[in-house]
């Protein structure tokens, strides 16, 4: 596998490597583990792997992410506000009330970290200044599913509460 590989080339691994062949139930599992290189039981609900993988080891995995962010909040917050939906930087620079050098910054900073990628559009718009800016998404499925799912509730994860 090449040194970034696609997110197609990361599906095709994870199946292959945890023995998945229904394409519903690979992409189900690869939308929570993918990009980790654990193995993943399939015949395990994906509830109790979330629980026996991720939130029963919140606190090893929190501290591994936290290197690649340096505990920043800007870069905590944007990778929040990414994995919940907003994909265009200009939108997701609003939404965290964060200047576009400040935020351009960051950004360029989690994509060098290989959290994130730029997707630049291509349509050409009909007025000059017009166009959209460019999506900015994860590199892997597992961070997506971190920000959005389990850092919001850090705080009844970190007590073992994992209802």
């Amino acid at each position: 596998m090449s040194k970034h590989p696609t997110l197609l080339q990361h599906f095709r691994s994870f199946a292959y490597q945890n023995n998945i062949k229904d394409f519903d139930t690979a992409l189900e599992y690869f939308t929570v583990f993918g990009g980790t290189g654990w193995n993943v039981d399939a015949s395990k609900s994906l509830e109790v792997l979330m629980e026996e993988k991720v939130l029963k080891n919140y606190l090893p995995i929190h501290e591994g992410i936290t290197k690649f962010t340096h505990g920043n909040a800007l870069y905590h917050m944007l990778l929040s506000i990414i994995a919940l939906g907003e994909c265009h930087e200009d939108i997701v620079f609003k939404k965290g009330r964060v200047g576009r050098d400040k935020g351009e910054e960051a950004m360029d900073y989690l994509a060098m970290k290989s959290l994130l990628r730029f997707d630049t559009s291509v349509e050409k718009p009909l007025k000059e200044g017009d166009g959209k800016s460019d999506k900015v998404l994860f590199e892997l499925p597992f961070m997506r599913f971190w920000f959005a799912a389990v850092s919001p509730y850090y705080k009844s994860i970190s007590e073992c509460d994992f209802s």
